[in-house]
């Protein structure tokens, strides 16, 4: 949970944002192993949120 990641990972609906210890991350990764349609969603957003992060989207939040 810091720099990039939290930036750019809406917890629950692009991924899992979790604290930077071994037992946080088991569990965050225990819970897309465990539920397929979870990690589905997931990755179908994380998808979606990426494509919109072109250069032109930077541009124009950065000259607004």
């Amino acid at each position: 949970d810091s720099g990039g990641p939290a930036e750019l990972v809406e917890d629950g609906v692009t991924g899992r944002v979790c604290d930077p210890t071994p037992a946080a991350l088991a569990a965050a990764l225990q819970e897309v192993v465990r539920d397929a349609a979870t990690a589905e969603r997931m990755g179908r957003a994380a998808g979606a949120a990426a494509a919109r992060l072109t250069w032109a989207a930077t541009v124009r939040t950065l000259t607004s």
